[in-house]
């Protein structure tokens, strides 16, 4: 992965002689290991011989606060999954001032030379814990800020907007995952340049495999149409259920991925309704080193975002359309 121009410069500076990597510190509101981009830049900035932590967002009990994945240290903050699936609608203040709390006290209890931020949700404990430790902020923003957020609270939203015009001017490095994104980002809070990495995997030859159908126990002659990624309801997932009836006899559709337990129990009482249970089928998220052994078992992939849901959906560049 290339370092901007203005981050490298900085890293020039303050490398000279010391022996020991730089320290990259990273946070993001949700569990990291499930991240394909958060993981990708990590391993990135590991192979380039950086050291990575991660303070991620997690709700499974059952883990370690603290584990290794793939050479980059994962810190978790342990939350139920009530608050991951409600964290913008009922006490939003609340519920956004605990996560504040205590990701910035982990991010600043974090040895660190560069913070990154991911998205906006991960924006304001990087900016102030970068600010107390005098240290530079990289802003990644996985799409346009605050476009497609579920936030009902309208002086919550113009709060929001009102940090990040004031904070994305002054971070070290901006960047973004496709064009159109990039140059709305430099219009809309006046900065230089907002840098590019497209969500691209690295390449792998993965031979054609039948996961997808032993695990649902369907015939081999079964043909599998695939929507893999997050279950949301911009994601027009709908209407994939209502395709359902009209398809040829031994075509089965697989949303797999992880998505609000709201929206996956609505989607699964569309399917109900419909009585397409045999016909469509709902999955969660698989660990991302055996993803694509998944996907290679399908014969179609499937996005079926509409254009007219937002400018975030109409300017993305998913991680899926390169799986």
């Amino acid at each position: 992965m290339k370092i901007p121009a203005e981050l490298d410069s900085w890293i020039a500076q303050e490398s000279g002689p010391r022996p020991a990597p730089i320290r990259v510190c990273m946070h993001v509101l949700g569990p990291a290991r499930s991240d394909v981009r958060v993981m990708r830049e990590a391993t990135a900035l590991r192979e380039a011989g950086y050291d990575v932590s991660i303070v991620d967002v997690e709700s499974e009990s059952d883990r370690s606060i603290e584990e290794e994945v793939q050479g980059v240290w994962l810190k978790h903050i342990m939350m139920s999954s009530a608050f991951l699936s409600t964290r913008f609608e009922r006490w939003a203040l609340l519920r956004g001032a605990q996560i504040l709390l205590r990701a910035t006290h982990l991010l600043l209890r974090t040895p660190a030379d560069i913070y990154h931020a991911h998205d906006v949700s991960g924006l304001l404990p990087c900016y102030i814990a970068a600010r107390l430790r005098r240290k530079p902020l990289v802003f990644d923003s996985h799409e346009l800020p605050l476009n497609d957020m579920s936030i009902r609270s309208r002086w919550l939203l113009a709060l929001l907007d009102f940090l990040v015009a004031r904070i994305v001017p002054r971070c070290t490095e901006v960047i973004t995952v496709s064009p159109p994104i990039a140059q709305e980002m430099r219009k809309r809070y006046r900065i230089p340049a907002v840098s590019l990495i497209r969500n691209v995997p690295t390449y792998k030859d993965v031979p054609r495999g039948d996961r997808l159908r032993q695990h649902l126990g369907l015939p081999a002659g079964t043909r599998i149409a695939l929507y893999q990624g997050g279950l949301q309801h911009i994601r027009s997932l709908d209407k994939l259920v209502h395709a359902a009836p009209l398809l040829d006899p031994g075509i089965v559709i697989v949303l797999m991925g992880p998505g609000e337990e709201a929206f996956v129990s609505d989607l699964q009482a569309l399917i109900d309704s419909l009585g397409v249970n045999d016909r469509v089928k709902i999955l969660p998220p698989v660990p991302y080193d055996v993803l694509l052994a998944w996907t290679a078992s399908a014969d179609i992939g499937l996005i079926v975002y509409s254009l007219n849901t937002s400018l975030n959906v109409r300017w993305c560049l998913p991680n899926k359309f390169f799986e």
